[in-house]
């Protein structure tokens, strides 16, 4: 939320999640690792850009049908999402902490998907497309059916390219501190105030990411800061 000056008033304007991200990604050219949300709609429409869809939120619809079936029972027979879990994500989820364990190159992992993942998951869309039609479109397996069915393209983005991870999960505990330490923002109400913050945090995520100390990575750039005399100058300075 922003604000803009009316009668010489500061009122609230309502900037949509959607929107911010379609602005702030203006340009982006390459994949983007996210949930299905509409909030990335915008960003989709753009040539450049391909949406890799999290298969973690994909297979929790199908978690916590399970965890519903099977609470409270002690004997119960296999109901279809435990299929799923069993002969999809199980085995995809393997394949992928065991190229993680071997450090597989980008390539390599690409046509490691290729030999093992990409048969699972072309099996799976034809038990989708065949259990889409015996089951309840607002039931809670038919609704987890339609949601990988409807999201499909971008749930095998993955297959395709090595560098792609399977979910985001990654980036969701880079956002955690975030969502945990939000409570300590409240006054940090303006967008600009929300933008600073988004910036400070994208390059101390960053500067983690590629092994640097933070803090020191903040001292270095500010005491360069100053020298810098172009764009090539700043850019020179990202982590």
């Amino acid at each position: 939320m922003s604000l803009y000056e009316y009668n010489g008033y500061y009122r609230p304007h309502i900037y949509t999640h959607r929107d911010f991200v379609t602005d702030n990604l203006a340009g982006f050219k390459g994949v983007l690792h996210c949930d299905a949300a509409p909030t990335f709609n915008g960003i989709a429409e753009q040539e450049t850009v391909t949406l890799s869809y999290c298969h973690a939120h994909g297979r929790r619809k199908f978690e916590e049908i399970e965890k519903a079936r099977t609470k409270g029972k002690k004997k119960v027979n296999p109901g279809l999402a435990a299929t799923v879990l069993r002969e999809v994500y199980r085995p995809l989820y393997a394949i992928e902490k065991k190229m993680t364990e071997q450090g597989l190159s980008a390539p390599d992992k690409q046509s490691y998907r290729d030999t093992y993942s990409r048969p699972i998951l072309e099996t799976w869309q034809s038990w989708l497309i065949e259990h889409e039609q015996l089951t309840l479109p607002h039931s809670p397996i038919g609704k987890a059916i339609r949601y990988a069915l409807w999201h499909w393209a971008g749930l095998v983005v993955f297959l395709s390219d090595g560098r792609v991870e399977i979910d985001n999960n990654a980036t969701e505990r880079d956002s955690k501190p975030f969502v945990m330490w939000r409570k300590n923002f409240l006054f940090a109400w303006t967008q600009a105030g929300a933008d600073s913050l988004g910036v400070h945090f994208s390059l101390i995520l960053t500067a983690k990411h590629h092994g640097l100390n933070p803090v020191q990575y903040y001292e270095a750039i500010f005491n360069r800061l100053p020298l810098c005399r172009s764009i090539e100058d700043y850019e020179a300075l990202l982590p």
